[in-house]
């Protein structure tokens, strides 16, 4: 039965999020198919034996254009300021401006952290928690690809639990 919830959840998950419909729906079920097929010929490959529970809340809204949503998005969140998380190579390539003039168009003023280099660590995640604690700031926006999102989420993470990154290794560990 838990088998079957978790595949249900996911089938749902692709119909609602994915753009080409049939063509996700259609992956999936070859992911589902293989893995199934797998079990039955005595390869485990999916754990059946214990509990798992996932929840995702995000929302994701993409597509041109959606840069101008980013402020509507962050003030229907309540973020009176934000932090906004990027690179250097993103800020310089001016990637950052339209995604500041949305959250400056919709009240909300943006602090820019673009001390983000290659492959973060703590140190970086404590330097952007300082600037967000000093500029008040009450959300996170990222703007880039792994590193800053890897650094973002660790300055959310900090700023919303407390604590240093090291604390949050393992399961359940973070609200």
């Amino acid at each position: 039965t838990a088998g079957k919830d978790t595949f249900s959840a996911a089938v749902l998950q692709a119909v609602e999020f994915g753009s080409e419909r049939i063509p996700q729906l259609l992956c999936f079920r070859v992911i589902v198919h293989r893995t199934i097929t797998n079990i039955w010929k005595g390869k485990r490959m999916m754990n059946f034996d214990s509990l798992f529970n996932f929840h995702m809340p995000t929302r994701i809204i993409h597509g041109f254009g959606s840069v101008a949503e980013t402020g509507k998005e962050a003030a229907a969140l309540n973020i009176k300021k934000a932090l906004l998380v990027t690179d250097k190579g993103v800020k310089g390539a001016g990637l950052t401006d339209k995604v500041v003039a949305s959250l400056e168009a919709a009240g909300v003023p943006v602090v820019v952290f673009a001390d983000v280099e290659e492959d973060p660590g703590t140190k970086t995640v404590a330097r952007g928690l300082e600037l967000l604690k000093a500029e008040g700031c009450n959300g996170v926006v990222i703007v880039g690809g792994g590193s800053p999102l890897c650094a973002g989420k660790g300055i959310a993470l900090l700023a919303t639990n407390g604590g240093a990154l090291p604390d949050y290794e393992g399961a359940d560990k973070f609200k």
